[in-house]
């Protein structure tokens, strides 16, 4: 049996659509990333820490251009940060 003149090649593809959002917060204890995309609720996506106080998360359904904001838990209380 002869071997095909070609062959077809699968290509692998990213299937990541959404935003990333990062954040200098040294003084919180907690961050969260709210907006349109998750009815402005603060538990529906935490940051998580990483090193010299940035917090970062990825947000599968946020989209470029959507009014967000972030809400940080301090020692003096719980602020909202208005970024959009």
């Amino acid at each position: 049996m002869a071997q095909p003149l070609v062959q077809q090649r699968k290509r692998a593809r990213s299937c990541l659509e959404g935003v990333a959002f990062r954040v200098w917060a040294p003084h919180a204890s907690q961050v969260s990333v709210v907006g349109a995309f998750n009815d402005w609720d603060a538990s529906a996506h935490p940051m998580q820490s990483e090193p010299r106080g940035y917090w970062s998360a990825f947000v599968e359904r946020a989209r470029i251009g959507d009014p967000y904001s972030y809400q940080l838990s301090t020692d003096w209380g719980v602020l909202r940060r208005a970024r959009c």
